[in-house]
């Protein structure tokens, strides 16, 4: 079963749409401003399904959606823009391999859904398509499942996501892309705690790295204009692109992992962090340009 072009496009009086088992494509616009929609149910199925783009964007009364493990493609912009939306998942693979390779959550795939809260990707999962969750500023829960497969956050990816405070990287990601959490949520400044009488800093986190032996870069402006204090580089990045702290007044502390790996760090990568001065940084000797 394949599903058109723009088949059922702005029929604002769909709100339940159960999707069978043997559909094997839905094409682009296909649901696209079904403004009406409220459930949208995936049949339990083996048969490999693919989306073209925007199928369906502008969903705006639909609250939740789990995608079957069997979605082997999907285009740009599926559910781009759907207002109401809060949950969003992809079934984990169940006995069948339905892509060898891998999959790729697709480009603006949930950008604009301002209301999207939670975000299950699992394992098969190996890119984070470009601007996927831009500028969704409700985004708390973020679950990645491991897996042997390697993983890479496309470019602007979560950019924007301000309620994002803290993140494991997970370990098999290899690549962060170019403004991937630009001017997102992560950390938080430090805050001052009284101790003997006095007052010190205390620095979160906010973003981590889960152990791994696999080789981590980091793009231009990866982690620019966020709320981080405190960072520590992990032994497996080996570069970190332009700019890709840069304009971090919070950031106080920065930390190489002994045994560093990283053989390049470019320019103004941190530019602008600290306020006045760091409070702390370990560097690798040598790896700073110029």
């Amino acid at each position: 079963l394949h599903i058109d072009k723009y088949a059922f496009y702005e029929c604002s009086k769909i709100s339940r749409l159960v999707l069978p088992a043997r559909l094997q494509r839905i094409d682009d616009y296909a649901f696209s401003w079904c403004v009406g929609l409220t459930e949208l149910i995936f049949a339990e199925g083996n048969t490999a399904l693919t989306f073209g783009n925007y199928v369906f964007d502008n969903s705006q009364l639909l609250a939740s959606v789990t995608l079957p493990n069997r979605l082997v493609s999907m285009g740009s912009n599926i559910f781009s823009n759907c207002s109401y939306l809060e949950y969003a998942a992809i079934e984990e693979l169940d006995g069948i391999i339905y892509a060898a390779e891998g999959v790729e959550l697709g480009e603006r795939a949930f950008a604009g859904s301002n209301e999207l809260r939670t975000v299950i990707l699992p394992s098969h999962i190996i890119k984070i398509g470009d601007y996927a969750f831009q500028n969704c500023n409700n985004i708390r829960d973020l679950v990645f499942a491991d897996s042997s497969f390697d993983l890479e956050i496309g470019a602007y990816a979560f950019s924007g996501c301000q309620s994002i405070a803290d993140f494991e990287l997970p370990a098999r990601t290899t690549f962060v892309g170019d403004y991937a959490f630009y001017r997102s949520g992560l950390g938080r400044p430090a805050q001052k705690m009284l101790k003997d009488s006095g007052y010190v800093a205390a620095y979160a986190d906010g973003l981590t790295f889960a152990d791994s032996a696999r080789e981590l870069s980091f793009g231009e402006y990866a982690f620019a204009e966020t709320n981080l204090s405190n960072i520590t580089i992990p032994v497996r990045v080996t570069q970190i692109g332009a700019y890709a702290f840069a304009n971090n007044p919070n950031l106080f502390i920065i930390n190489f992992e002994q045994g560093s790996l990283c053989s390049s760090i470019e320019e103004g990568a941190f530019e602008n962090i600290g306020g006045a001065a760091l409070a702390s940084a370990s560097v690798p000797y040598g790896r700073l340009p110029g």
